[in-house]
């Protein structure tokens, strides 16, 4: 079974937000998401930050690295955690 993984940033302005989808916009009806918003990642168009962790995006094991990587290009500070 393939082994997936999370990526949550670990210091600066945005610590315990987890690494999920950029957020385009649009209604947002769930009251979680209304009173704490998604950050969108600046100079990316692929990541967004999310208080939830019901948000964040699941990585393969072969894609992780890369992503923290990106991540980390960008100027934050990450964890990588194994998820079920």
């Amino acid at each position: 079974m393939a082994k997936l993984f999370i990526i949550q940033i670990k210091s600066g302005t945005h610590a315990g937000r987890y690494v999920g989808g950029h957020f385009g916009g649009g209604l947002v009806t769930n009251p979680e998401v209304q009173n704490n918003p998604p950050v969108n990642v600046p100079g990316s168009d692929k990541y967004g930050l999310w208080a939830q962790d019901t948000a964040a995006m699941k990585f393969f094991e072969h894609a992780i690295h890369d992503a923290a990587a990106e991540l980390a290009m960008l100027g934050f500070d990450v964890g990588i955690t194994q998820v079920q």
